[in-house]
């Protein structure tokens, strides 16, 4: 049951990214808005990594697999976003670190929902970083 529950939230993370990247033609500013959001934060349906990423150490080895297989690919997709200017370890590296990035802010943003200044100021922060719009 756990195993299926991951799957239909992975698919539907892809799915969302997905079209926000048809609908944007900027790959990482889709990425970015869509994972770090407000929609991610509160929605039930929001991405498994944020919402159990300290748990999955103490899961079976088929959660802890899926779970890989799903950063993996949220590399692998951020990767693809970014400049070919980029050697394969600079890309790689910079995909790595807008992942984790993204994931802990989610996973802080939620757990800090019952401070909306807060937890609004942790999203828009990160996204802003992240796209290279800070000031």
């Amino acid at each position: 049951m756990a195993t299926q529950a991951h799957r239909y939230l992975q698919q539907g993370s892809r799915d969302r990214f997905m079209e926000a990247r048809r609908v944007s033609g900027d790959d990482l500013k889709a990425y970015v808005d869509i994972y770090v959001s407000e929609a991610n934060r509160d929605g039930s349906t929001g991405c498994p990594m944020a919402a159990y990423a300290g748990e999955i150490c103490r899961q079976g080895r088929e959660i802890q697999d899926l779970f890989t297989e799903g950063l993996e690919g949220m590399i692998n997709a951020l990767e693809a976003t970014l400049p070919g200017s980029l050697t394969a370890d600079e890309a790689r590296r910079k995909a790595i670190t807008l992942a984790v990035t993204m994931v802990g802010a989610v996973t802080l943003a939620r757990a800090s929902r019952h401070s909306p200044a807060l937890s609004d100021e942790i999203l828009s922060s990160v996204r802003q970083e992240l796209l290279g719009e800070g000031s």
